[in-house]
């Protein structure tokens, strides 16, 4: 398939080579190399481009009427065609305190939206690129997470509980990986049809290459290191407008002593500052303060003006990640407030854990060559190591403090089974306990509580690792609590447990490997469903758009990417190869009267309609758009060079809540405003459906508001259409619309004077006929798309009262073919 783009009209040259498209309401303001949220256009060097020229994903001949157009070339056949791309948006997406599974760790989606960069927003929706971060996918293996998205959500949200592990919240909608049937692979399938029949998928880690070693030179080169304060002396007190001028004049080639003759220093001041600049901003050197540097020596790592150096290189074997384990049950990072850049790394075991004191003091000194200090405190005995380094390493592989704990990123993705034996077991000796499990005894739960859910989540993927299903459970707590009369803030608890029997051979690190209700397969665990609910919520959902794989692990569940981004499915450039000739040629050859632009929204490809329907209108065909409407002043005048009808499609009325909720626009102004548009221009038939959706978007009131609008501003002859809503796509969870509804619709629009009103989406129903508005006699009678009846004369009045009715063209010749026909697929 050869790529043909063209430079798109509808846009604006901005600042910086960005351009803001002017093809629909939306306005995208998009960066170099960026698309809009449609998909299909894309600014390439400073140039909006239009992807989809000559692509046509679809068409299809079919009847006029099915657009629906019923006062315009009745009977007519028409080709139907669209590209990919959409301008609308759907709540497919996770709440904020979801846990994905990345390589740098567990982390909130929100926190990896938050990190994103280059944000685009389109109203109540944002997208942010992310750089190297992967994610877990359900393949089991990472994959580059493309983008990022938030949009703001109002209405229910699932919550889906599996056996054993964290429940996750996502709208009805998201698809997640389920199976009800184990013997059949899991497919995508939308939260809302999941039950307790239903298996989801925890996949299992793929094997892929490790480091052996860490090199502290480039581990500390990665991170923000802390700043050291300069002692005063007399190049600390220069200004920054002294420091510009040296740094401007130093450029020249000036010297120390020419440039300190001319500001007013000793020179060695000069050279002082110059060495000093030569290593850090004007805006370091004159706040006082110098982010350290990392200094390598044979073989040691220092940080400059610190004493304390490490082995330049940590071998990750066991020794390492047992040490990690430990720190994670029971260490933390502290500074002096005197001296706030001296780390200590503290370890605190009870007097009784002798056994685990001993191991720390030795795993200390055999990695790092350090000795401990110990304190013993009341029942406590502390292990202090104070060394910068150590401190920030341990900062930043597991945590700073208990709420921020974490199974290191290395460790999380290694595939080494006695290296996750290792960490576990440091682990589960800090923090573990033992309880019985049943009334015989013969079997216990070996468990571990933490407040960080980070690292509680961690340590369910390092037993899943090895081939058990841990338990996962959350407790809720009050959010504060008197101790010893005092008000404390309480976090919440997150416990991990597997079985282990209770024999006297068996050490205290041993558990069973029994999944209880878990299935086990070759590529993943297949996890039932156990309970699943709804609550309302209203804030910002996320979701994100990862590479190839088109799926991660939220909550250690395998989902989907969200339909917005498997509109990377609707929204990637695709079709078959078709120019502006070709297209009308084909409408030609089929023996069509016209080409509709329909299924998505005709604007995003609007050059590419506007070539094609000018060839139309060249060879005696009409041109059709079927429309959300949400257009700008651009496009509607760009509809004169060829535009001949439109049908304007609302939903819900378009009431301000439900636009909102449910397409993602902040309203349905710039709807109303292309209509007035449209309509002062006076070249182009229009003609307005309103999609009744049951529960949701059926509002009495909203449809009058609506019909005295089109009453006011089209006057009584506009056809309107209440269209019948189906369970589909997006709303599979509602049911049809009832008749009644459409009927009371319909009697609502009466009233307000609108006199040609149908019913839609109900075949066989007698208000999808045209009725004479003066004696009230079937004027145009229809079944479905057909038009079985034809009560005007050559004139189109009516052949009983003589009325004309505002229908234009005659009945076609095509009425009697069969006009229904898939034409690209």
């Amino acid at each position: 398939m050869k790529q043909t783009i063209k430079e798109a009209l509808l846009y604006q040259p901005l600042a910086d080579s960005r351009v803001r498209c002017t093809a629909c309401a939306r306005y995208c303001n998009i960066p170099e190399g960026k698309v809009g949220l449609c998909g299909v256009r894309q600014n390439i060097g400073g140039k909006l481009q239009l992807l989809v020229y000559g692509k046509v994903i679809t068409g299809h001949i079919d009847p006029i009427e099915k657009k629906p157009v019923v006062h315009y070339m009745p009977g007519s056949k028409i080709f139907s065609i669209a590209t990919t791309g959409c301008n609308w948006l759907c709540s497919y997406c996770f709440t904020p305190e979801t846990v994905i599974v990345t390589d740098k760790g567990v982390r909130t989606i929100k926190s990896i939206f938050d990190d994103g960069i280059n944000e685009e927003s389109n109203g109540l929706s944002s997208t942010r690129d992310l750089g190297e971060l992967r994610a877990l996918t359900h393949k089991g293996r990472f994959k580059q997470i493309k983008k990022a998205f938030r949009h703001f959500f109002d209405g229910n949200v699932l919550r889906v509980k599996p056996w054993y592990l964290p429940e996750f919240r996502c709208t009805p909608d998201h698809k997640v990986f389920a199976t009800s049937d184990p013997e059949h692979p899991p497919i995508k399938l939308q939260a809302r049809f999941l039950t307790k029949k239903n298996f989801l998928v925890i996949p299992k880690f793929k094997e892929q290459a490790m480091p052996k070693s860490i090199d502290l030179t480039k581990f500390l080169s990665q991170i923000v290191l802390p700043k050291y304060k300069l002692a005063r002396g007399s190049t600390s007190r220069l200004q920054p407008f002294t420091l510009r001028t040296i740094v401007e004049l130093t450029s020249k080639g000036w010297t120390s002593r020419r440039i300190g003759k001319h500001i007013d220093l000793h020179p060695a001041t000069v050279r002082r500052a110059r060495s000093t600049l030569s290593r850090s901003t004007i805006e370091e050197f004159a706040s006082h303060y110098r982010p350290y540097r990392v200094k390598s020596s044979k073989g040691r790592v220092r940080l400059s003006h610190a004493k304390h150096d490490l082995p330049r290189f940590l071998i990750l074997d066991d020794s390492f990640a047992k040490l990690c384990g430990y720190y994670c049950a029971d260490g933390s990072v502290s500074k002096s407030s005197n001296r706030p850049n001296s780390y200590t790394v503290g370890f605190t075991f009870g007097r009784e854990e002798a056994s685990n004191i001993e191991d720390v003091k030795e795993l200390v000194k055999r990695i790092f060559g350090l000795s401990c200090t110990i304190a013993p405190q009341g029942s406590a005995v502390h292990l202090f190591v104070s060394n910068s380094i150590l401190g920030i390493l341990f900062r930043d592989l597991c945590g700073n403090d208990c709420y921020t704990k974490k199974v290191p990123d290395l460790i999380l993705a290694a595939t080494d089974r006695n290296l996750i034996k290792s960490f576990l077991e440091g682990y589960l000796r800090g923090d573990g306990y033992k309880t019985p499990a049943n009334e015989s005894k013969e079997q216990s739960y070996l468990g571990a509580n933490t407040v960080s859910e980070s690292l509680s989540l961690g340590v369910c993927l390092l037993f899943l690792k090895l081939g058990s299903v841990p338990r996962w459970y959350e407790g809720e707590n009050a959010v504060t609590t008197m101790i010893e009369g005092r008000t404390v803030t309480r976090h919440n608890d997150y416990l991990v447990k597997v079985l282990k029997k209770n024999s006297s051979a068996s050490s205290a690190l041993e558990w069973e490997d029994i999944k209880g209700r878990v299935l086990e397969k070759d590529d993943c665990y297949l996890v039932p469903v156990r309970s699943l609910t709804s609550e309302h919520y209203a804030g910002f959902v996320y979701n994100m758009e990862v590479d190839e794989d088109h799926s991660y692990v939220a909550n250690l569940s395998a989902v989907s990417n969200c339909q917005n981004f498997d509109i990377s499915q609707r929204r990637k450039v695709e079709g078959t190869d078709l120019m502006p000739p070709d297209v009308v040629s084909l409408a030609l050859n089929h023996g069509c009267q016209g080409i509709a632009y329909t299924y998505n929204q005709p604007t995003i490809f609007m050059e590419f309609a506007r070539d094609i329907g000018v060839e139309a209108r060249k060879n005696g065909l009409i041109n059709i758009f079927v429309s959300n409407g949400f257009d700008t002043p651009d496009t509607v005048a760009m509809m004169d060079d060829f535009l001949d009808c439109i049908t304007i499609d609302f939903k819900g009325s378009g009431e301000t809540n439900f636009v909102r909720k449910h397409i993602g626009i902040p309203d349905a102004q710039p709807i109303f405003q292309t209509i007035q548009e449209i309509r002062d221009r006076g070249k182009t038939h229009i003609e307005i459906t309103d999609l009744i959706i049951p529960e949701i978007g059926d509002s009495l009131d909203e449809a009058r508001k609506l019909s005295r609008w089109l009453y006011d501003n089209l006057g009584p002859d506009v056809p309107v259409h209440f269209l019948r809503f189906h369970p589909d796509y997006k709303l599979m969870h509602l049911p049809s619309t009832p008749v009644k509804t459409l009927e009371e619709h319909c009697r609502v629009a009466r009233e307000e004077g609108l006199r040609y009103v149908y019913v839609g989406n109900v075949t066989g129903h007698p208000w999808e006929h045209t009725y004479c508005p003066e004696c009230k006699n079937i004027a145009i009678k229809r079944y479905g798309f057909d038009i079985t009846g034809w009560n005007l004369d050559d004139k189109n009045r009516c052949v009983n009262c003589g009325y004309h009715l505002p229908i234009f063209g005659q009945l076609s010749s095509s009425v009697s073919e069969d006009r229904f026909l898939p034409v690209v697929n």
